[in-house]
């Protein structure tokens, strides 16, 4: 909602509305400051009263310092948002160029395709030679005659399902990789299948079987391929569309295809089919160890089966006589970028900041104390130098709760010591100092929180609610037991 709003003012009075707008109070104020002055020293100088003008001058300054607190605020949250931006740009930033580069070293994202086996057999076609002739009586043009025919050997192929069971097992082992100053999510795997390929046909074929490498661009390692048990040897083809052999079999005869490979990717692995396939038997559990993995590749249906333990995440795929044109893989998770959680801590900050000078506006004037300028900005100064510092210290290689901690105990001890001083007579320096806490520390706390950040956030804006009712029932109360001649501060 108020997004909504800022965007319609923004919309009528233009992008700089608000600093416009801060800076017409702020000589407004200023003006009519200036104006009573004048006024008031003039009628000094003439000997007449001046408490009226006195007190409308004393409410001119009281604007003049809420326009520039307003004003110091809005220059805090404005360096905050510039603080982020920067830091931002030095810390984790993840761009197309340096992803493409880092696919172009690394490797790209696998699709591994299935195993196709074409069965063929020769045969004998009789092919007829044509001769054109001159006939005037065709109109049509001349006429054509079988000059001689011959027969050659073709091959044609045997369509059929020819692989009756497959058995797939793939352990993906993430290696993130840096380039300038974010960490993308780059993995090793190793990947062994296992296909029963029979041929279904009631006559001889050659089987042509066919394989894809898992990604056009990379490296493969400690390839193997056996049917039987056996390796192929220099019967295997590698070639850019991958590997492939071919076979006699004879019919009903059955061979076990074992294939097995080390590689490297980044961002997925998938195993893709080719249209519609018809899946008899089929087996595949992909393991990621030390990972949590949730989602899968566009494309992709969901596994039948999941396992998180401490060991990572298992993922089954079993399908039994099924057709399906969906592949089946996993989303590596993406890397934990340097700065992530102080990145965060400063994109709430500006509300953080604004609720803190709101909080100690309303403790010290519900709190019988006097609300100055001075002290209020200080501690709003104190609050923007706590979240720049997290941010800074994050170029130490400090944890964030260390950064936190840090940043957070400085800034507290010097606000206590402070308030302990300026409000020496008043026990609620102590409480000013708690919402100094609570404001920075507390809010960096919950930002941090990966899963409840809202509702944690949620909890403390009411709780913060209730304390300011609280508040003000206790001042309403303390104002009717007071003596009728004892002043109340303001």
């Amino acid at each position: 909602m108020s997004r909504a709003f800022f965007e319609l003012l923004t919309r009528f009075l233009g992008d700089k509305f608000l600093s416009t707008l801060l800076w017409s109070c702020l000589v407004v104020a200023a003006a009519t400051v200036t104006v009573l002055a004048i006024i008031a020293w003039r009628r000094r100088a003439r000997g007449q009263p001046t408490e009226a003008v006195d007190r409308v001058l004393a409410v001119g300054w009281a604007l003049c310092q809420v326009f520039g607190g307003i004003l110091l605020c809005a220059f805090l949250v404005a360096q905050l948002s510039s603080t982020r931006t920067l830091f931002d740009e030095q810390h984790g930033r993840v761009t197309a160029a340096n992803a493409q580069a880092v696919q172009n070293i690394w490797g790209g994202p696998h699709n591994q395709r299935n195993l196709k086996v074409r069965h063929t057999v020769e045969a004998t076609e009789v092919v007829e030679q044509l001769k054109s002739i001159d006939d005037e009586k065709h109109e049509e043009g001349p006429a054509q005659v079988v000059e001689k025919r011959f027969r050659r050997k073709v091959r044609k192929e045997v369509p059929q399902s020819s692989i009756t069971a497959a058995s797939h097992r793939v352990t993906i082992r993430m290696n993130y990789r840096q380039k300038g100053s974010a960490y993308y999510p780059t993995f090793e795997d190793e990947a062994a299948f296992r296909f029963v390929v029979k041929n279904r046909s009631p006559q001889a074929t050659r089987a042509e079987y066919s394989f894809p490498l898992p990604a056009a661009q990379g490296a493969v390692s400690d390839l193997s391929v056996k049917v039987d048990g056996k390796e192929l040897g220099d019967a295997l083809a590698v070639g850019r569309d991958g590997l492939a052999w071919t076979a006699p079999m004879a019919p009903g005869e059955t061979h076990q295809v074992e294939i097995a490979y080390k590689s490297r990717g980044m961002d997925h692995w998938a195993f893709r089919l080719a249209g519609h396939e018809s899946l008899e038997k089929f087996d595949l559990v992909v393991t990621v160890p030390g990972r949590a993995v949730e989602n899968n590749p566009i494309g992709c249906m969901s596994p039948t089966r999941v396992v998180h333990d401490r060991g990572g995440t298992t993922l089954e795929w079993k399908l039994d006589r099924a057709v399906t044109n969906l592949g089946m893989g996993v989303i590596l998770p993406a890397a934990p970028q340097p700065g992530a959680h102080e990145s965060q801590i400063l994109k709430r900050a500006p509300i953080a900041l604004i609720l803190l000078v709101v909080l100690l506006v309303l403790t010290r004037s519900l709190g019988g104390l006097e609300v100055r300028f001075l002290p209020v900005m200080l501690v709003a100064v104190a609050g923007y130098l706590f979240f720049t510092g997290v941010a800074y210290l994050a170029d130490l290689h400090l944890p964030v709760a260390a950064s936190v901690a840090v940043a957070g105990g400085l800034m507290t001890a010097l606000c206590a010591l402070f308030y302990r001083r300026h409000d020496a007579g008043s026990s609620l320096w102590g409480v000013q100092t708690a919402l100094f806490v609570v404001m920075t520390v507390g809010t960096s706390a919950i930002v941090c929180e990966r899963h409840h950040v809202n509702a944690l956030l949620q909890v403390l804006y009411v709780a913060l609610l209730a304390y300011v009712m609280g508040l003000t029932l206790w001042s309403l109360r303390r104002r009717k037991t007071l003596p009728e001649d004892e002043p109340v501060a303001t």
